[in-house]
């Protein structure tokens, strides 16, 4: 199976860094920094597979809308991000 792993830092001041940055633009600084860690994380990732500008909404539950044909994952805690994508439709879960 193809897939990839990313981590950053929690870049702080960078909260407008992806467009995704207006889907939290009401939470606490903190907040909207672990997003757009996450986020960076992913587009990052995205572009191993030869995606790029690609809008990367969210679900009713949080979770990253990914463009079809892939599954992952994002996760942080207070000082950096993670993310793992995978264009395997035989992964059932990450």
């Amino acid at each position: 199976a193809r897939g990839a792993l990313c981590r950053k830092d929690i870049p702080i001041g960078k909260r407008n860094s992806v467009a995704e940055s207006v889907l939290v633009s009401n939470a606490v600084a903190k907040r909207q920094s672990e997003f757009v860690a996450g986020r960076m994380c992913i587009h990052h990732l995205l572009e191993q597979f030869g995606v790029t500008d690609q809008f990367i909404d969210r679900g009713t539950k949080g979770e990253p809308l990914l463009p079809h044909g892939f599954k992952g994952s994002i996760s942080h805690d207070a000082n950096r991000a993670v993310a793992v994508l995978t264009d395997q439709s035989s992964v059932d879960w990450i």
